[in-house]
């Protein structure tokens, strides 16, 4: 098993283009090496005698628990207190929290959910990078009908969308579009800038 939570790390580390997100994918790894700790842990703490080697072991379980706890304050994004200049997790409106990591299109989608009914159909005109589930509202009540679907280009708007929620990267904004005011001059701690996203009223 050990084995195999190598081999299956350095495939995941290796198999694709950097991600800074890609440390999500290295949790499946754990169900190669949680099995083998399971067993250490078993081993040394039931079948080992030795109350000095149980108590290291229990020594080292604090430990690991105690730095796992200390990125809590690490976490400039999600601080459960107000720290560093900015606002605890739990004082943030949906939106905010939801776009924590992507602050330049808080505005923009704040905005959005200002103008959107709770209940309406919207087509999506966004790029693969672009944050999806902000969009539904809080009540999960929006119908999201994506028509630029990863390796497959730009779709025709369905006739039942009610609005149009786009990238100008993606479709060419009208005058009659509304400029939804993505923060592109926000450029500290931005790893993927947001698009330059644009409103449609299509009835």
């Amino acid at each position: 098993m050990v084995l195999d939570y190598i081999l299956h790390f350095l495939l995941l580390a290796y198999s694709a283009p950097y991600d800074p997100w890609k440390g999500r994918y290295m949790i499946s790894s754990l169900i190669y090496i949680v099995p083998f700790f399971i067993y250490i842990g078993d081993y040394l703490f039931y079948k080992t005698p030795s109350i000095f080697i149980k108590l290291i072991f229990c020594f080292t379980v604090i430990i690991i628990s105690i730095s796992a706890l200390s990125t809590i304050g690490l976490n400039l994004r999600a601080l459960p207190f107000d720290a560093y200049g900015k606002k605890s997790i739990f004082k943030l409106n949906r939106i905010e929290a939801l776009t924590v990591s992507r602050p330049d299109i808080t505005l923009a989608y704040e905005n959005f959910e200002k103008i959107v009914p709770s209940n309406a159909i919207v087509a999506l005109g966004t790029i693969n990078d672009d944050y999806e589930y902000p969009l539904w509202g809080k009540d999960f009540k929006r119908k999201l009908i994506p028509i630029n679907p990863f390796g497959m280009g730009l779709q025709k708007i369905p006739k039942e969308a009610q609005y149009l929620f786009f990238a100008s990267s993606v479709i060419k904004p009208i005058k009659t579009d509304i400029r939804l005011g993505t923060q592109s001059n926000m450029k500290i701690g931005i790893m993927v800038p947001g698009e330059d996203y644009y409103l449609r009223k299509l009835f």
